[in-house]
């Protein structure tokens, strides 16, 4: 049997085709930061990632609707 080695990506297929989101990682740079003191709008950093799983993320639909333009 073919075992996966560390630089090879684990994805599982679902009977149906599909493949879980749990197996699934996007390559996002992020940054996390906090504020240097409550009233302050200067940061500083606290952490930061590369790999975003895709459960985190999900796809919605909006329908604009016309008609109403007292806003």
């Amino acid at each position: 049997m073919n075992r996966p080695n560390s630089r090879s990506p684990l994805i599982t297929l679902l009977p149906d085709g599909e493949y879980t989101t749990d197996s699934i990682c996007y390559a996002i740079r992020s940054y996390v930061v906090a504020r240097d003191d409550k009233d302050s709008d200067s940061t500083h950093p606290v952490g930061s990632s590369t790999c975003q799983p895709a459960s985190h993320y999900r796809v919605k639909k909006a329908q604009a609707e016309s008609g109403s333009s007292d806003r």
